[in-house]
């Protein structure tokens, strides 16, 4: 028994311990330092891929765009008008998303466990050691946006389900609904387990709510514009979704099985840890009481939002088609879950209970190195994020031209983050000493960051494949030059090879930069002059 009562106090304390494991700052001031940290990083490193291209859509604003919805874009065109696009100004939405996001998901945990205060505390606290939570908290992605929105609408529909049946709550359900809609195709999900919920605590009366059919239409209205825009672009952003859902070739286990481990690493292990065990306490509950009552309403509740999206993410990951921050919504729905399986398993051991007598020694120790390592490797991403990566370049790859390092793997990642408002400027400099009316990259993934930093200068894809940049930007055209950049960590073949079909006449170096920090040469850029392109 004694056994038993140190195990309870062991694992109740391996939460609590967290809370001086910030410094020993009481757990108020902990979402503070986060909040710290995040400015920090926002005013030091230049935009990535994703923020830049999201920017981008604030710069041409439109209805929709071919690779997503236009909420990001249409959020953050005031941060764009209020400072001319500096990096910094950028960021302000989605620190505030991840801010109102620690909020959402106390409340949220509040009103499902009225009676456990621990519940919401941990649930704040699983949010806060999941690394992911924190880059797409400063980077923003579609995903960013739908982490407060689904800590609201589950708030709603919760409310919904204990009476609160005034017309404003639904009101606010077609709103909240209609903005994830607006942020992100797999939202849909989000809205099938919002009215499958709603069945399944409502019933049928729930067709003869006025409030139901107030919510649907709000729903519909503001998502509209998405349909306008693909109606009159042939449905390109529609048939690009399912074409990439669906992935490459045919489904196997090991990619699906990658992208578990993968979302391990990345939420952490102690909240997926945690809902693995919930969801067993709630499959041993079924199985010896035949029912699910009333005291699992609100974890059922949370896995209907949760499981549903993420077993479509697992089917789309085993084709190659799912990358790791589209699951972002399905853990806000299970961090309270998970919160909810610690208390209960904590509760188990305390009340000694028949149906629990594993020893849970082995879960006290496992949680406690995990948390402790989630802890470390929030910091040691914030580190590298801040120093740029380990590797720098030196010797031959210091002054390699386009063409010597083809096909080269990117040893540092962080490098990708440097380096390219001065390579942007550098480039429009060259394009008007030339008299050159277009930049060009060589790979649509390349073109965010130097259209961004480089606008209004147009900027045309090489290996240009139907994308947004082909809408902004248009194709090469015949006669077309052209001051290409490359960059030394994603080079490319010359495209002016005489096999190939689509080419320029010549392609010649004309200048090189190299981006520096305190510790050596990260990265360096080249710059080309192409001429006169034919198809």
């Amino acid at each position: 028994m004694s056994n038993k009562h140190s195990s309870a106090k062991n694992f109740v304390s391996v939460f609590n311990s967290l809370l001086d494991s910030f410094f020993r700052l009481p757990f108020k001031y902990t979402i503070t330092f986060s909040l710290i940290c995040h400015i920090f990083l926002a005013m030091t490193l230049g935009l990535s891929p994703d923020e830049a291209h999201y920017s981008l859509y604030a710069y041409h604003l439109d209805l929709s765009y071919y690779d997503h919805p236009p909420l990001v874009g249409w959020l953050q065109y005031p941060f764009l008008l209020l400072g001319n696009g500096q990096d910094w100004l950028m960021r302000i939405l989605p620190i505030s998303c991840w801010l109102l996001t620690c909020w959402g998901i106390f409340k949220l945990a509040q009103l499902l466990f009225p009676e456990r205060k621990e519940i919401a505390e941990l649930s704040v606290l699983l949010f806060l050691l999941s690394p992911m939570y924190h880059l797409i908290g400063m980077a923003l992605v579609p995903d960013t946006l739908l982490m407060p929105l689904t800590c609201l609408v589950i708030y709603l529909v919760t409310s919904i389900i204990q009476g609160n049946n005034k017309l404003v709550i639904w009101m606010f359900l077609g709103i909240a609904l209609g903005l994830s809609g607006l942020g992100k195709y797999t939202s849909f999900v989000m809205g099938v387990s919002a009215i499958f919920c709603l069945f399944l605590f409502l019933g049928t009366r729930l067709l003869f709510n006025r409030g139901f059919w107030l919510t649907i239409f709000i729903a519909l209205a503001l998502v509209s514009p998405v349909f306008i825009w693909n109606y009159y672009n042939g449905w390109i952003s529609i048939k690009y979704q399912l074409n990439h859902a669906q992935g490459q070739g045919s489904w196997e286990l090991k990619h699906a099985v990658a992208y578990v481990i993968v979302q391990i690493l990345t939420y952490g292990i102690a909240v997926i840890t945690l809902t693995a065990l919930g969801i067993v306490q709630i499959i041993k509950h079924l199985f010896i009481n035949k029912s699910f009552d009333i005291t699992y309403s609100a974890p059922k509740i949370l896995m209907i939002f949760g499981v549903p999206l993420f077993l479509l993410l697992l089917m789309s990951a085993g084709h190659s088609g799912a990358l790791p921050h589209w699951s972002a919504p399905v853990w806000i729905a299970l961090t309270p879950f998970g919160a909810w399986s610690f208390c209960e398993a904590k509760n188990a051991i305390q009340s000694n209970l028949p149906n629990h007598k594993t020893n849970k020694q082995w879960i006290v120790k496992f949680l406690g190195l995990a948390t402790k390592w989630q802890i470390m490797i929030c910091a040691l991403i914030a580190v590298i994020l801040a120093i740029g990566g380990i590797a720098r370049e030196s010797g031959e790859d210091a002054l390699s031209q386009m063409s010597e390092v083809e096909n080269k793997t990117i040893s540092n990642p962080i490098a990708d983050l440097y380096g390219w408002d001065l390579a942007s400027k550098h480039a429009v400099q060259l394009a008007k000493k030339q008299k050159i009316d277009n930049l060009a990259v060589m790979n649509w993934s390349l073109a965010s960051r130097i259209a961004w930093y480089s606008r209004p200068m147009p900027v045309k894809v090489v290996n240009s494949h139907h994308d947004q940049f082909k809408l902004w930007f248009g194709d090469l055209v015949d006669g077309d030059s052209v001051i290409l950049i490359d960059w030394s960590k994603m080079s490319f073949p010359k495209p002016d090879k005489k096999l190939e079909k689509e080419q320029f006449e010549q392609c010649r170096p004309i200048d090189q930069l190299s981006v520096n920090d305190s510790f050596g040469q990260i990265s360096h850029f080249n710059f080309l002059i192409c001429e006169n392109w034919h198809s």
